[in-house]
């Protein structure tokens, strides 16, 4: 049994952890909220570890480039093609909403306390508070976007550096950017304990019943997301590299396991980059530049998941919208 555990991917290991977790907690109820903090301590580690996985990482990535023109001549294929697949998933999501109408029929409980909503930022307040004015700051506040266009600059710096200074810079980030990994998959290892516990709190606390009086919306969200993987990566991944859907799927499963059961965009980077490398030979400069990049900017499950809250709200409340405003929402 023990051996058998051993030989067993870790993806298996958390799919499992989910499932028994899952199980365990509808049959025990609320007292599985005890054991939310060792859940809790897991994601901790992780979040800990991705920051500085994050800065290495990608500073590693530029400097293996030749040049800051190289830089800019991937960085703005990938950007364009994270565009692309962030405007198709909204309109995947629009699609199928409009088509199922979720909302009809959903009626909201009447608010028992006013509440102010966060105000939404222009363009301009955007791209300024991607610019950290403190590092340190945007270190302890966490906040990855401003991070990530540190470790941009920082990269950028080093390939403007005489080669006489960038090497033995470029040899520390290089063994720094090992060091971080080497942290994150001693956390991966413990990721099914954490899973389970997690899965075991969240469907003991809340069950089934509440999942089921929004099952509608969460059908639509999952059905649009199911299609933006079908219909446009595996379709352009068979199209531009002629690799299987089938076989990448099987390839990439520690990714969806991952990305399924901590539902975070950077707790998947780590396990994002191994695949990358040990599983489909993509070069160290792309993978280690486009992932944390795609991470914080290529969030196509969040523009569908906006998609579909906004018209499930507004048929159920009997609001609809014009060709107009679909396309605003979409841009």
């Amino acid at each position: 049994m023990v051996e058998a555990l051993g030989k067993m991917s870790l993806a298996k290991k958390i799919g499992i952890s989910m499932v028994l977790g899952g199980i365990l907690g509808l049959i025990i109820g609320p007292p599985a909220k005890e054991v939310k903090f060792i859940g809790d301590i897991w994601l901790n580690l992780l979040k800990m570890s991705i920051i500085p996985m994050v800065i290495f990482i990608v500073i590693k990535g530029i400097t293996s480039m030749d040049s800051p023109k190289t830089l800019g001549r991937v960085g703005l294929k990938i950007a364009g093609f994270y565009g692309f697949t962030t405007i198709f998933a909204t309109v995947i999501a629009i699609a199928v909403t409009m088509a199922l109408t979720p909302g009809i029929g959903f009626q909201f409980a009447k608010a028992t306390e006013a509440f102010k909503t966060s105000k939404i930022l222009g363009f301009k307040e955007y791209i300024t508070n991607l610019f950290s004015s403190n590092i340190f700051v945007s270190f302890y506040n966490g906040d990855m976007m401003q991070v990530l266009v540190i470790a941009i600059i920082i990269g950028v710096a080093l390939l403007y550096l005489k080669e006489e200074q960038r090497t033995p810079l470029k040899a520390w980030f290089d063994n720094m950017a090992a060091l971080s990994m080497s942290l994150v998959e001693l956390v991966m290892k413990l990721s099914p304990i954490g899973v389970f516990c997690l899965m075991l709190s969240s469907l003991g606390v809340y069950g089934v019943t509440t999942l089921g009086n929004m099952a509608k919306m969460l059908g639509t969200f999952y059905l649009a997301s199911l299609l933006q993987v079908l219909i446009i990566y595996l379709a352009l991944l068979w199209l531009i590299t002629q690799i299987s859907p089938l076989e990448f799927m099987k390839k990439s499963t520690l990714v969806w396991v991952t990305a399924i059961s901590t539902c975070s965009s950077a707790a998947v980077i780590p396990v994002n980059l191994k695949i990358c490398r040990e599983e489909f030979d993509v070069e160290d400069q792309i993978s280690s530049f486009s992932i944390p990049f795609g991470a914080q900017f290529n969030q196509d499950g969040g523009a569908i998941l906006s998609a579909v809250v906004i018209l499930f709200s507004a048929q159920a409340i009997g609001v609809s919208f014009g060709i107009m405003q679909l396309i605003q929402m979409v841009l």
